[in-house]
């Protein structure tokens, strides 16, 4: 029993002697941590928190350590006791002094570890606090110090930034000073044609001045831009035959114009632009419209610049409704202008009034009144003759070259011939403005002159000069002429019975001009295929080529209000029904005529009326000879109501006949 108490006293003692000899390790490791604090400036103060908390653990774990050594006491006092049941008195004493020196033992334990616990705990503080003290005053001068770099540092990019943001304010500035500089400048390029009598081309620094605008435009959000950015924008669509996209700009313009209100005589030109847009994509009928409402909000106003604006649109508007075939309202319009606006000195009126003479015997020639339109144009040239103004002098080559046309269609084509020599002997050197356009068109007349001489050769050799001489040229007038000399020679080939030619002619027209949206070559296009249709029947009776190109001429143009195009799908339905009634597909015939009627019935125009007479006519015919009298005598009966009084006469010869064919088949 003596050597088991004895062998527990020397357990517990090597227990305490353990826990204490563990303690120093503690301390060293914490030491050791001070020590890294110490080389470790940006992180010290976080470093002493993680001490004071491990310190904190430490003495958590020792707490809890305690009761387990009380319990680990309690249990070898049990055991003794358990011993002690069956001992003598002595061995009681004995145990009773072995557990006296056992809890001396641990007692001493105890104390050595609570000792060291207690002195490691201090020497951890004291040395913090040391460190803490001796370097406490350093770290406040580095913060500081820090401190006060950084807000330096701030200063210099606050100051930074402040210098770049004013540079970029600066150049924003500019560059806005520049752009609205160069919309400022385009805005006053004179880009516009008015399919007049004498167009003048846009110049080429013209139209790079607006389309390197309306690229500077592309930097500036849509919805930042004013009327003049719009209108700007909208002449370079418009110089580059995108006339949906330039109207659309046009409009806005105007759009924006109402919100923020701009002088009048921007708003007169936003409206010019307006309308001029229209009437080149057919829209005649609005375009008049709004050039009626620039004469009415401005023409009484005396301001000069105003003033050759609402002369402007009075031209636009005599143009327009000669497109419409008014030419009578035309004429009345031009002479108007001439009028108002004929004494006045003011160069830009001066050329509206030349404008609105040349225009007039345009319209005079258009309503078949060639002598009259001769006399206008002598008139011209007498008056204006000597001008020095490159724009009137322009005005008035155009005239003569107008005069030759007027010449050619009185038959006198060698009256033709000899103007042609004089506007090359009076214009052919001419360089300012450039004549290309004149000469160009003298060049035409030559040929279709020699042609109404039955010199074709000769005349083919002057389309053929026309193309060789213009052909790659990108003027837009030049490249109407061009199609228009291709065209005559078409004719003159088809003319010479050389139709395989005429038809390879009329294939370079449509491969060339077929997907340009001006107007006029269109319309050159739109009859070239008409009469390609025609050339093709020629070389085979029993062809249905034919057939492809009237449907082609209804699918491209079916829907277009251009008179000369509607004309041409006139044409090409009431040719397709004759031909389909020749080939004895009468149903399919009948159909084809009673388009003409949908399309065109109410047209005023007289070629149209003609066509669309003449195919309820033929319908007739077809449901009579189907066997469908009544159909017949309602169709004849329409063509008589319509038509009776009409003084056209190829229309007056199909009323006639109507009349007598229902009479007819009314006493059958």
């Amino acid at each position: 029993m003596r050597q088991l108490l004895l062998g527990l006293s020397l357990c517990l003692a090597f227990l305490a002697a353990a826990a204490h000899s563990e303690q120093p390790t503690e301390i060293q490791q914490l030491q050791q941590q001070i020590q890294a604090l110490q080389a470790t400036a940006p992180q010290q103060l976080e470093d002493i928190q993680q001490i004071k908390q491990q310190i904190k653990k430490l003495e958590e774990v020792l707490t809890k350590d305690i009761p387990i050594f009380q319990s680990k006491i309690e249990a070898h006092d049990k055991r003794v006791a358990d011993f002690g049941v069956s001992a003598t008195w002595i061995g009681v004493a004995v145990a009773v002094l072995g557990i006296l020196i056992t809890f001396i033992a641990i007692a001493t334990g105890f104390l050595t570890y609570f000792s060291v616990k207690g002195r490691a705990i201090q020497e951890a503080k004291e040395a913090a606090e040391k460190w803490f003290n001796d370097k406490s005053a350093s770290l406040v001068n580095d913060i500081e110090e820090l401190s006060k770099k950084a807000l330096k540092a701030q200063q210099q990019v606050d100051e930074h930034a402040t210098a770049t943001k004013q540079g970029m304010d600066k150049v924003a500035a500019d560059t806005t000073k520049d752009l609205n500089a160069l919309v400022a400048k385009a805005s006053q390029q004179s880009i516009f044609l008015s399919d007049s009598a004498a167009q003048t081309q846009p110049s080429t620094e013209a139209i790079e001045t607006v389309q390197a605008a309306s690229q500077a435009l592309g930097a500036k959000p849509e919805n930042d831009f004013t009327a003049q950015d719009h209108y700007v924008r909208g002449l370079s669509e418009y110089s580059a035959n995108r006339f949906d996209s330039a109207l659309f700009n046009f409009e806005k313009a105007l759009e924006a114009a109402t919100k923020d209100p701009l002088p009048d005589l921007e708003i007169a030109k936003f409206m010019l632009a307006t309308a001029i847009s229209q009437r080149q994509l057919g829209r005649s009928e609005d375009a008049i419209k709004i050039l009626e409402s620039v004469e009415q909000r401005y023409g009484a106003d005396p301001d000069p610049a105003l003033r050759d604006q609402v002369a402007q649109a009075m031209v636009h508007k005599g143009v327009a409704l000669g497109k419409l075939g008014r030419h009578e309202e035309a004429i009345t319009i031009f002479e108007l202008i001439e009028d108002r606006y004929g004494n006045d000195d003011t160069p830009a009126l001066n050329e509206q009034v030349v404008q609105a003479i040349a225009n007039k015997a345009v319209a005079q020639g258009k309503l078949g009144r060639h002598l009259e339109a001769i006399t206008v144009i002598d008139e011209l040239v007498n008056r204006y003759g000597q001008d020095d103004n490159p724009a009137v002098r322009k005005l008035v080559a155009q005239a003569l070259c107008n005069k030759g046309v007027a010449l050619e269609k009185l038959g006198r084509y060698e009256e033709v011939l000899t103007l042609v020599d004089l506007l090359e002997r009076r214009y052919g050197n001419d360089t300012n403005p450039p004549l290309s356009e004149t000469l160009a068109q003298a060049q035409l007349n030559r040929g279709i002159a020699l042609g109404g001489l039955e010199r074709t050769e000769e005349a083919i050799t002057a389309f053929d000069l026309v193309e060789q001489r213009y052909g790659n040229d990108g003027n837009k007038n030049l490249r109407k002429l061009v199609a228009h000399a291709l065209f005559n020679k078409g004719v003159a080939l088809g003319k010479s019975s050389k139709v395989g030619e005429a038809i390879q002619v009329y294939d370079l027209i449509d491969e060339r001009y077929g997907s340009d949206p001006a107007p006029a070559l269109r319309e050159h296009v739109a009859k070239s295929l008409f009469n390609k249709s025609v050339e093709l029947v020629k070389l085979d009776k029993n062809t249905t080529e034919d057939f492809k190109i009237y449907d082609l001429l209804v699918q491209r143009y079916g829907n277009d209000s251009n008179p000369i195009l509607c004309i041409e799908v006139a044409k090409a339905l009431f040719n397709k029904g004759t031909r389909l009634m020749h080939i004895g597909k009468i149903e399919d015939a009948i159909n084809a005529y009673k388009l003409v009627n949908k399309h065109y019935g109410s047209n005023q125009n007289p070629i149209l009326r003609k066509y669309v007479a003449q195919s309820l006519f033929n319908q007739s015919l077809a449901l009579i000879e189907s066997g469908f009298k009544e159909d017949a005598i309602k169709e004849l009966g329409l063509v008589v109501q319509r038509y009776t009084g009409d003084s056209t006469p190829n229309i007056k010869d199909i009323t006639n006949r109507a009349t007598t064919l229902l009479s007819e088949l009314e006493q059958e």
